[in-house]
């Protein structure tokens, strides 16, 4: 049987001899190959196996040679397979269906799968020893993951207990896994878990704690399994503990397979029951799994009757039918190959090397200061633990990444989160495979070192605690300077050693734009393997030669639609040369860009570049700079002339495309650019790199389909800068005002960086938008009877799940709400018809207040869902409701875009605008309220505030908007003035058009009296290759005020604190100095010291007769300006301390609350008694005191105007400073009683409350 299937794997992989060979110059982008040696095409008369591979396909495949070969290989789970098992993977071994086991399969024809399948079972058990009457092995389970739950499934019942391992102490998932409030593995749905754990202070398992655990839970099932624990487990101590528990103990040697079969570590099989692993990782064998499990006699009871194991039966049957189909044929055959290496002397060896690798790597780190969990290693990895160098491990891996060193990284013991986890799994199985020896892992040490170093120092430069603050410092210049010196050390060292790929080095990287590097790699490398041992120089010239030979493979993917008479695709020949551009070192995109531009506008490159260079003077000293004007340019009349002669350009996906590809073209204009002028050098971290943003927690699963698709897209992406120098260009696209925030809002999911995908949803989204807008002019305008040139621009409230309320008193009422650029229609619902329409009008000035207000039924302020509408046209507020489940998005856009009309009528009337002005100013209301609701609908998101995509709203919320809104009006009144002659440039800087009206007007859209405008200064535009709009420079000043503004409001919000006790506590403590002056003059007045009292007052009476009194503020006002300025100069202030009082519980706080309100109505009843008290006196209620203050006030009055301001201020001080001096205390006590009894005895005024009508609506 052996015979046969090494036959037949032989002839299955006998393909695999010589080199498939790419139809390179086909004009298909398919490559047909065969399993066949020598055939690239299928023919009837010779039948065989085709495989159609696409170009994306092969980059992804040279991409990923590329990558195993470019840097160090550290993680302990991974591996470099043998060729001889990827010939077996690959083999048609995969294209047979064989459902069951071998000699009982639901489908015919598997005689030889059967014989591979027992050829894989034999080999395995010979493998590690095992007496096949007393194991027994199932290879089928196709990781080792659904092994392990395969192995629950089998052997307990629902929620029956597990123990193992704690995921943060070094376990896996597989294992069970489960916070305070959430079930992350699915072992813990099912099935109840306990985690034991590492003894902290040793880095070893804590057996006793074990054992103790084991008793109070009283597992079914203990997991001897790790996936980051550096030390042997020790098995035998554990099979106590389940024979005490009576449970199953299942060994996952997943990670340690390999060293097993090579016997250099101790086997779990003397100990375990069942015993899992993955087959990939030390094993070196293919992606799969397998699952040991004894049979035979297991013990004789006490009534002498033998008792056999019953797992065989039960696991298979948990493997096939029960949690999965058919076996991976073609990877049981390549793991067929692999058990037949592992009994080799070299395979030993190997695992011998590994070992002694490892051994030497932990050597080397802890030699240079770091700290291992457990202090050292007795398998393949190694676990540093960060901590002590103040680091993480996510940062340290974004750093070891960035230098093409492969590591992950790992919680340790005392980790919170593990999302941000203390340490650093390193592993030495890959680089063994590659050949690399002791002495090499110390130079890897050494690189280790380094990386961490490097990354230390970038937190000590990075401004924020997030995780993506720290990787935009990453890529500051002399940060990026470090990481390209160590990275090619890194080279230097992996290129001594065997992979097909050590030629490719970060020079390659430079040769072109990513674009084309990739398509450039993906058809070279499979050409010829004879490629591979060439010297570099040979390659370079290489692949200069085949780029020169074949430069139509770099033009991006063209699209066969073509709509109307527009053509967006480029199909010339590439050089650049036939066309006339003379500019040097073009991209490929660009040029791609500028001959598609051309195409457009029916003239050649080199006309568009005589017009360009007659309006711009050449500066060969900034090459980029100037491409990039001459690309502006371009680009701005392509689209222009599409957006002049088409209405339904949105929907086109070439338009889409094209200009994606303007975007792209503006990032990288020519084949290399500078470093420090690269917009690739800003953040471009794609959002699967951030996943430690949020540090607070840890998510499995994406949020979104759409995050998911962006975070697998590894295409280029655009920036900011060029989509804000682009997208404008397309009025309906973006705004120039809002043009920042609408990117930002497209990349909230990709980390600034915009992706294809986003950018083709974002405008499908708006076409629908703009299109639903056009289609519900019909049907509505009959009922709300608008006006001229009135356009809906969203309606609510047609969903009967999603309706919207409008509150008037008490009474509330369903209906449709219907927002127009002029007012507020609301249509009640009736019995299966509207009603009239009541109008809410936005254009005429009638002090208009909206803003979000709380409503509930009958009146009652309870939930914050609605918008309150204000005017003096209506009697009393009228509030909309718009109820949701969760959260107030419906209303938050709503009051949004309804204070954008708002705002955008305010402004018009602040500026007494002309009619064509006035429209002006509500078409870029119009489509910034379009352009809204298709983020929202697209991408489920909506920014307000300083984000929002509303032009007007923005600069009513920003700070210093309102010179935003002062220098749209100045560019509005451009719209009056007279054309003169001139070059086209001059007529644009004393002419513009109303892009935004006119732009509508194509949509189809109709505004007053747009179509007699001249739409050929559209031309012009409010764009202009080279210059930046004022509008922008304005937006960037408010914006740049704005983050002063929110940094200011952090700090407000982050010494906010909860609590009546506690905010009185911080109170306190701040005004400590106020308080403590006041306590020391009431210690002076109170004469408990006569010496300093009557010094203190003798001299306050001096400074009152000498006149020194009115000097008392300005000294004031000059020491504090004095201590501010020395302050300045000094270190930032530290925080201030507040001793907390102690908690309290929900009880606690509401008497707290409750005192709280009693003592302020107490104050507020003393307060309104005294004021009824001087009314009385006023009012002469008891004539006798009445009497009594009149005298006093005229004797007051008399005093006043005869005595000296300076005579008074001393008396008044006289008779409070010595009230408690000793002379005077005992008749100054007799007066104010006598003044207390006198208040006493004086009526209050009386009082009447009378009910007041409820006048509401019912």
């Amino acid at each position: 049987m052996a015979m046969a299937i090494a036959m037949a794997l032989r002839r299955l992989s006998s393909s695999f001899d010589k080199p498939l060979r790419p139809a390179l110059f086909k004009s298909t982008s398919l490559y047909y190959m065969s399993s066949l040696p020598d055939e690239a095409v299928y023919e009837k008369e010779k039948p065989g196996v085709t495989r159609l591979l696409t170009h994306k396909l092969l980059i992804l495949l040279s991409s990923r040679k590329l990558d195993n070969g470019r840097g160090f290989e550290l993680i302990p789970s991974e591996n470099f397979t043998s060729v001889s098992v990827m010939q077996a993977v690959g083999s048609v071994m995969t294209n047979k269906y064989s459902e069951g086991y071998p000699g009982a399969r639901y489908y015919g024809g598997n005689e030889y799968i059967d014989m591979a399948e027992s050829l894989c079972q034999k080999r395995a058990l010979e493998a590690f020893r095992l007496d096949p009457a007393k194991w027994g092995v199932n290879v089928q389970s196709l990781s080792g993951s659904p092994a392990n739950f395969q192995v629950y499934t089998a052997l307990l019942k629902p929620h029956d207990r597990i123990m193992a391992l704690d995921l943060p102490h070094g376990g896996h998932l597989s294992h069970g896994y489960q916070t305070d409030t959430k079930k992350i593995s699915a072992v813990s749905i099912f099935f109840e878990t306990m985690p034991y754990r590492l003894n902290e202070s040793t880095g070893y398992i804590d057996y006793d704690q074990l054992e103790k655990s084991a008793t109070l839970f009283r597992p079914k099932l203990i997991v001897a399994g790790a996936s980051a624990y550096a030390r042997l487990y020790d098995y035998a101590r554990i099979r106590k503990v389940c024979d005490k528990q009576k449970a199953i103990l299942l060994a996952d040697m997943a990670h340690i397979s390999g060293l097993v079969a090579a016997g250099v570590i101790p086997s779990p099989f003397e100990y375990a029951d069942v015993v899992t692993t993955t087959t990939h990782k030390s094993l070196r064998g293919p992606r799969g799994a397998m699952i040991f499990f004894r049979k035979g006699l297991k013990e004789v009871n006490k009534q002498g009757k033998e008792v056999f194991y019953d797992y065989e039966d039960k696991i298979n049957q948990a493997v096939f039918p029960g949690l999965q189909g058919g076996p991976h044929n073609h990877t049981i055959a390549g793991l067929a190959v692999a058990l037949k290496q592992a009994t080799t002397l070299e395979y030993k060896a190997y695992q011998e090397q590994v070992l002694s690798n490892c051994s030497k790597f932990a050597q080397s780190l802890v030699e240079k200061g770091y700290e291992l969990v457990s202090g050292g290693t007795e398998n393949h990895l190694v676990l540093v633990n960060l901590k002590n160098k103040g680091i993480d491990g996510s940062r340290v891996e974004k750093v070891l990444e960035s230098v093409h060193i492969a590591a992950n990284k790992n919680t340790v013991p005392g980790d919170v989160s593990a999302m941000v986890p203390g340490g650093i799994r390193m592993g030495t199985p890959a680089l063994t495979s590659r050949g690399f020896v002791e002495e090499d892992f110390a130079k890897v040490a050494h690189f280790f070192d380094a990386s961490v170093k490097l990354a230390m120092k970038i937190k000590a430069e990075t401004k924020g605690t997030k995780l993506k603050d720290f990787l935009v410092t990453m890529q500051s210049t002399h940060f990026q300077s470090e990481i390209s010196k160590l990275r090619h050390e890194v080279s230097r060292l992996q290129m001594s050693f065997s992979t097909c790929w050590s030629w490719m080095d970060d020079r390659w990287h430079q040769l072109m734009d990513p674009v084309s590097r990739m398509r450039v790699l993906a058809l070279l490398l499979p050409i010829n393997p004879a490629n591979l041992v060439r010297t570099r120089g040979e390659m370079e010239t290489m692949m200069k030669n085949f780029m020169k030979s074949h430069q139509t493979l770099f033009n991006p993917t063209k699209s066969s639609n073509t709509n109307k008479n527009i053509n967006y695709q480029h199909d010339g020949d590439g050089d650049g040369d036939g066309d006339g551009s003379t500019i040097p070192s073009l991209s490929p995109l660009a040029h791609s860009v500028l001959s598609r531009s051309a195409k457009i506008l029916a003239v050649s490159v080199q006309e568009l570049q005589r017009r360009f260079d007659a309006e711009h003077e050449a500066d060969s000293q900034q090459l980029v700079k100037h491409t990039r004007i001459f690309l502006e340019f371009c680009c701005y009349q392509a689209l222009h002339h599409v957006i002049t002669n088409r209405s339904d350009y949105l929907s086109d996906k070439d338009f889409r495309r094209f200009t994606y590809d303007m975007m792209l073209a503006w990032d990288s204009p020519t084949l290399v650019l500078p470093v420090n002028d690269s917009p690739q050098n800003e953040t471009s971290i794609s959002s699967s790199e951030q996943q430690g943003e949020d540090e607070d927690g840890w998510s499995l699963f994406y949020s979104t389909t759409t995050s998911m698709a962006v975070q697998v897209d590894d295409t280029i992406t655009v920036g900011r800068e060029a989509f804000a120098r682009i997208a404008p260009a397309c009025p309906a696209v973006a705004d120039v005002i809002t043009v920042h925030n609408l990117f930002d809002s497209l990349t909230t999911s990709s980390d600034s960086r915009l992706h294809f995908l986003i950018y083709d949803k974002y405008l499908r989204s708006l076409d629908k938008i703009i299109r639903t807008a056009k289609n519900t002019q019909g049907p509505l305008i009959s009922n709300l009877q608008l006006a001229e040139g009135e356009i809906i621009l969203d309606v609510d409230g047609t969903v009967p799940i999603q309706p919207v309320l409008q509150h008037i008193g008490i009474s509330a009422w369903p209906g449709r709400l219907t927002l127009t650029n002029h007012a507020i229609y609301f249509e009640s619902l009736g019995v299966g018809l509207y009603d009239k329409a009541v109008i809410y009008d936005l254009a005429s000035d009638m002090k208009q207040v909206i803003k979000p207000e709380l409503t509930g039924p009958l009146g009652a302020r309870l939930f914050d869902k609605a918008v309150m509408y204000k005017s003096t046209s209506v009697a009393e507020p009228v509030y909309f409701e718009f109820p949701e489940f969760k959260g107030n998005s419906r209303r938050d856009y709503w009051l949004d875009v309804c204070l954008e009309i708002l705002h955008a009528h305010r402004f018009i009337q602040k500026n007494n605008f002309n009619e064509t002005q006035q429209l002006e100013v509500l078409a870029r209301a119009i489509l910034g309220i379009f352009r809204c609701r298709a983020v929202r609908e697209a991408l489920c998101c909506f920014s307000s505030h300083y984000k929002t995509l509303l032009a007007f709203k923005l600069a009513e919320s920003l700070p210093g908007g309102d010179m935003i809104l002062e220098t749209l009006s100045s560019r509005l009144a451009l719209l009056n003035a007279t054309p003169v002659s001139g070059s086209p440039r001059g007529k644009q800087q004393l002419r513009l058009s109303p892009v935004a009206l006119l732009t509508l007007c194509q949509l189809g859209f109709t505004l007053q009296k747009e179509a007699n405008l001249d739409v050929e200064v559209l031309a012009f535009g409010d764009l202009w290759a080279g210059e930046t709009n004022p509008l922008e420079i304005a937006v960037k000043q408010s914006v740049s005020d704005t983050g002063k503004a929110e940094a200011a409001q952090a700090t407000v919000d982050k010494v906010k604190v909860e609590g009546i006790d506690t905010n009185v506590a911080v109170m306190k403590e701040l005004l400590f100095p106020v308080i403590e002056s006041a306590g020391r003059l009431h210690h002076l007045a109170s004469w408990e010291d006569p010496f300093k009292s009557m010094v203190f007052l003798v001299l306050s009476c001096c400074a009152i007769l000498w006149g020194w009194t009115r000097y008392i503020l300005p000294s004031i006002f000059v020491w504090c300006a004095v201590l501010m300025l020395v302050r300045s100069k000094k270190m930032p202030l530290e925080a201030f301390r507040v001793t907390a009082p102690p908690n309290k519980n929900a009880v606690e706080r509401l008497l707290t609350l409750q005192e709280a309100i009693t003592e302020v109505e107490g104050l507020i009843q003393t307060a309104n008694i005294v004021l009824l008290k001087l009314r009385a006196i006023l009012l002469a209620v008891l004539p006798q005191a009445t009497e009594r203050v009149a005298l006093l006030l005229i004797l007051v009055a008399a005093v006043l105007a005869f005595a000296s301001l300076q005579h008074l201020i001393l008396l008044v001080f006289l008779e409070a400073f010595t009230r408690e001096m000793p002379y005077r205390k005992e008749s100054s006590g007799r007066w104010l009683r006598r003044l207390r009894e006198w208040w006493v005895r004086i009526p209050a005024a009386p009082v009447e409350l009378i009910k007041q009508d409820d006048k509401k609506r019912k």
